[in-house]
């Protein structure tokens, strides 16, 4: 799958940025409760619910949670070959 292929089926609601480097994907979701402007327990769970599958998948290189400006962000950086998995997408 290219680029625009995998951007197109992990295209979420909360996704809000993807950056390819030669070995990695790095994925930055939003994870901002809209009521309160801070963390939505719920999003940031499922977050990282999402992350524990990749990690036995063999597919997760990190997670980081992280404030930019008014949002409340969650980075996912995945091995690049997950990119040929359509099973773990």
């Amino acid at each position: 799958m290219d680029k625009d292929e995998f951007v197109e089926k992990i295209n979420q609601e909360n996704v809000i940025h993807v950056e390819f480097d030669e070995d990695e994907v790095d994925i930055v979701y939003d994870v901002t409760d809209p009521d309160t402007g801070e963390y939505d327990p719920l999003v940031v769970i499922d977050t990282a619910n999402m992350a524990n599958e990749h990690k036995i998948n063999g597919k997760l290189i990190s997670l980081n949670f992280f404030e930019d400006e008014n949002l409340r962000c969650a980075r996912i950086c995945l091995k690049s070959d997950i990119m040929n998995d359509d099973l773990l997408l």
